[in-house]
């Protein structure tokens, strides 16, 4: 229940058996600013570089960078569980999971995500760049999902078991998911809205190359979707014929 801050840090190729390669927090309001995060391993199950454990307690992570961090299971940078966490002005670059979210996973928790650039993080399953689950519901805006890969579904992000984003003003180019969802992936009550997006030369192993929706209602908006690629359905896949386009 203690408080943590810090600023102009380096955590460089730091290690841990279970969570949290470099910090481990626990119901901490942290405040994470203009640090550096390179190299850092969780062996076991989840946060690379940081595992937030938090309850109902608020966190910020501003101006950072998170690169070539590396997790077993999920959240190749960061791994949020409940509580609130706002990202805003950050960079994540050639982060993996084992499992899911390259760079980020969420778990029942609410945030932002703002500002911030995604660059070629990978998943071993599902979220190449970020994995939102059981209920998130974050805004994010104004960010850049670029070259990010998932071995399942979501090659940039993949949204699970009624987490619904709310994404506006965000660019999603040349993500890939060896199954469906090139760039995003809408599963089990995941109801999302899509405003003023661009989504350009995702592509697909089977279908969606843009998007996949799979029991969710998205609503699309104002988005521009070019030369996406599947070999079926090469922009949007919706299984449930739910999908609302304007």
């Amino acid at each position: 229940n203690g408080r943590t801050d810090a600023t102009n840090c380096i955590f460089d190729v730091n290690s841990a058996g279970h969570v949290g390669g470099a910090m481990y927090l626990y119901y901490s309001a942290d405040t994470i600013t203009d640090c550096t995060f390179t190299g850092n391993v969780a062996i076991d199950a989840g946060g690379g570089a940081i595992y937030r454990d938090q309850g109902t307690a608020a966190g910020t992570i501003s101006g950072c960078l998170f690169r070539n961090n590396t997790v077993g299971s999920n959240g190749g940078a960061v791994k949020q569980s409940l509580g609130s966490l706002n990202v805003h002005n950050c960079t994540f670059e050639g982060n993996t999971a084992g499992n899911r979210g390259g760079a980020i996973h969420h778990d029942g928790s609410s945030e932002s995500i703002t500002d911030c650039v995604f660059i070629g993080n990978e998943a071993d399953v599902d979220g190449g760049a970020v994995l939102l689950d059981e209920g998130c519901s974050p805004m994010i805006s104004g960010c850049t999902f670029h070259g990010n890969e998932a071995v399942g579904y979501g090659g940039a992000l993949g949204c699970f078991d009624g987490s619904s984003p709310t994404m506006i003003n965000n660019i999603l180019t040349d993500n890939h998911a060896d199954i469906g969802g090139g760039a995003a992936y809408f599963f089990h009550n995941s109801d999302a809205v899509l405003a003023n997006l661009t989504f350009y030369s995702n592509t697909a192993g089977s279908s969606g190359g843009a998007v996949y929706i799979d029991n969710s209602l998205v609503s699309i908006t104002d988005c521009i979707l070019w030369d996406d690629s599947a070999p079926s359905w090469p922009e949007v896949h919706d299984i449930n014929n739910q999908v609302q386009i304007n």
